[in-house]
């Protein structure tokens, strides 16, 4: 009598197979949505930065008036002097050299820009792992109405995030 209890070999090798494709299948779904989570966040955390440096800006602008602005003396490519009516000045910059850390400083508060760059990146591998570009125009265009007594500053700071493809850049205009 011959008793046929178990499996071949070819069945388990072809049941092993086809377990696996469904498992390789459900992995790359599983990395895709992680990667829009991550992409998600990240646009999520873009976006409260821009709108919390813009806040605090606009804050003081309403709150305190401004009188004048102006590009600072000391560093006119990357910093801007916000003065107002209460005779206080703010300096609105950014650093433009570090590209490790990358912040914009206002008044005496530090916002830095997250880019999750590994901290083992070697500083001449740096520029190839830097996925945020911080393009600091902060010189403020000065715009002056005909037959009004009314200027206009403008301040822009362009943050360009190279993986969303997008502009969470500050710009802030006002109209004395």
């Amino acid at each position: 009598m011959n008793n046929n209890k178990g499996f071949t070999l070819v069945e388990l090798v072809l049941s092993f197979a086809l377990i696996m494709i469904v498992i390789m299948g459900m992995l790359t779904i599983i990395m895709n949505y992680k990667l829009k989570a991550n992409l998600q966040q990240a646009r999520s955390n873009m976006i409260t930065y821009k709108d919390t440096l813009t806040k605090d800006i606009q804050d003081d602008i309403h709150d305190l008036g401004v009188s004048s602005i102006a590009t600072c003396t000391t560093n006119p490519d990357t910093c801007v002097d916000i003065n107002f009516m209460n005779s206080t000045t703010k300096k609105l910059y950014t650093n433009k050299t570090d590209l490790r850390n990358k912040y914009i400083i206002y008044g005496d508060i530090i916002y830095r820009i997250e880019d999750n760059i590994p901290q083992k990146v070697d500083n001449a591998n740096l520029a190839t792992y830097q996925n945020i570009e911080l393009l600091p125009t902060a010189t403020p265009i000065l715009n002056t109405y005909v037959g009004s007594s009314k200027t206009i500053y403008t301040i822009s700071i362009p943050i360009i995030n190279k993986d969303l493809e997008k502009d969470f850049g500050i710009y802030i205009t006002v109209v004395k």
